[in-house]
């Protein structure tokens, strides 16, 4: 099904990197094999689409999307992801939350939506030094590896000038009070 929605073969392989990685770690934060699977392989599924497109499916998915997302339709693709996840009658409502969250994180998220996140970021096919250091530390601790995508996810946004979803900054704010993230962390 990949192959259906999706264009770009680099996309292909880091969802099947993603998919190989949700299920490697998948028991040691006690979830479904199964669903993170399915999360891993399909949350990019509408990423290839061009971004109208994008939003009609995120739409139909009943996903209301804010300004932030009208602004950069291209963050509505997890939505648009549960869409055709759905239409293709694949997951439930565990996977959709996890691929719908995986653009976008926010506070109280479940193991399954940290994960598919981090993952997300951090899988081995990812060229850039933040993603060996995140994997790593996800091998530790995923509230830590968690941490540190959110802090390099918005770092990286402000260094280019761009809006940062207000939900990010929440989760960010919540992680710095109730985590103990104060001061600097060595990684």
């Amino acid at each position: 099904m990949l192959k259906k929605y999706l264009t770009c073969k680099k996309r292909i392989e880091h969802s099947i990197s993603t998919c190989r990685e949700m299920v490697r770690f998948a028991p040691k934060f006690s979830l479904n094999k199964n669903h993170a699977k399915i999360a891993g392989l399909y949350h990019d599924l509408a990423r290839d689409l061009d971004a109208d497109k994008i939003l009609k499916f995120a739409e139909k998915f009943e996903y209301k999307p804010d300004k932030y997302e009208l602004e950069y339709k291209t963050l509505l693709h997890g939505a648009a992801s549960c869409y055709l996840l759905k239409k293709e009658k694949i997951g439930n409502d565990k996977i959709y939350n996890a691929v719908l969250k995986h653009t976008i994180p926010e506070k109280k998220m479940t193991m399954m939506e940290k994960l598919l996140y981090v993952i997300d970021f951090a899988e081995p096919k990812r060229n850039y030094p933040e993603a060996k250091i995140a994997y790593d530390l996800l091998s530790k601790d995923l509230d830590h590896a968690l941490f540190y995508v959110v802090k390099t996810v918005i770092g990286y946004l402000l260094d280019e000038n761009n809006m940062i979803h207000p939900r990010s900054i929440e989760l960010y704010d919540e992680m710095i009070l109730k985590g103990g993230y104060h001061g600097k962390i060595d990684y």
